[in-house]
C-alpha cells in the first residue's frame, strides 16, 4: 500500500512540474508577443495601445504568479 501511495505522489509531482514548465513556456511566449507588438506600436508612434498591452502584459503576470 506504501510503495502504490509513494509512487502517487510521484506521479502527481511529475504532473504539477510538467504543467508548471508548460505554462512558464506559454507566459514566456505570450509575453514575448505582447512586447514585439508594443514595440511596432511605439515605432508607430501610438502610446494608447501600448499602455493597453502592457496593462494586459501586467494582468498576465499576476495570473502567472498566482498559479505558478
Amino acid at each position: 500500500m506504501e510503495i502504490n501511495q509513494n509512487t502517487a505522489i510521484v506521479d502527481l509531482l511529475k504532473v504539477a512540474l510538467l504543467g508548471g514548465v508548460i505554462a512558464f513556456g506559454m507566459y514566456q511566449l505570450f509575453t514575448a508577443v505582447l512586447s514585439c507588438i508594443a514595440y511596432k506600436n511605439r515605432l508607430q508612434n501610438n502610446p494608447q495601445i501600448t499602455q493597453i498591452m502592457q496593462i494586459k502584459a501586467s494582468k498576465i503576470r499576476i495570473i502567472y504568479v498566482i498559479c505558478g
